[in-house]
């Protein structure tokens, strides 16, 4: 069996299965922020976590996360 041979092709599809699974989705994002707002002794409403998710929000590193910000705001306000 040969260890440590370099296979760009393998390589490269590991790091971008890798990179897909790290991203959190909706629903993870979401139960973090609940979780947090519950573990500091907050009330959960609408107006805590609006206010969680927009300090997130402002504090987000990239655009993807940005946009699970806002997807998540923007369900805050749908009836």
């Amino acid at each position: 069996m040969q260890q440590g041979a370099y296979n760009p092709s393998i390589n490269a599809s590991v790091a971008d299965f890798m990179s897909a699974v790290n991203e959190p989705s909706e629903q993870a994002v979401m139960g973090k922020v609940v979780r947090d707002l519950l573990n500091d002794g907050q009330r959960l409403s609408r107006r805590t976590l609006c206010t969680r998710l927009l300090s997130q929000l402002e504090r987000a590193s990239c655009k993807k996360e940005q946009a699970i910000y806002q997807t998540l705001v923007g369900y805050l306000f749908v009836r």
